[in-house]
């Protein structure tokens, strides 16, 4: 993260059959996450034949090496977001981690 940049305190989510909707938390605590809404050029998909509009954002955080694209992320407000993708943007470095989310609720 870089100085003077927004800070997101968010929860990591992976899916779990057992859980009530079908998530568990994998930490006990947020982690800080960058946040920023990345321009999809009002792209609009079709959900339940109503047009809904997504919101695209990329998120960097410290690096870990125990996210896949099946996990989710939950902000402390409450928004939903699924991870679209992943990856490490410093070449192999491993100092942080980059994720593109799709907000889904």
């Amino acid at each position: 993260m870089s100085i003077g940049s927004r800070r997101d305190d968010m929860y990591f989510q992976r899916p779990n059959g057992v859980a009530a909707d079908g998530f568990e938390a994998i930490d006990a605590e947020p982690v800080a996450v960058e946040l920023v809404m990345v321009d999809s050029g009002g792209v609009e998909a079709l959900r339940f034949g109503t047009p809904t509009a997504l919101g695209y954002f990329k998120g960097i955080t410290h690096y870990r090496d125990d996210i896949r694209a099946s996990d989710r992320m939950v902000h402390t407000d409450g928004r939903i977001f699924q991870i679209s993708s992943y990856g490490d943007p410093d070449n192999g470095k491993r100092h942080r981690l980059q994720l593109y989310l799709t907000q889904i609720q």
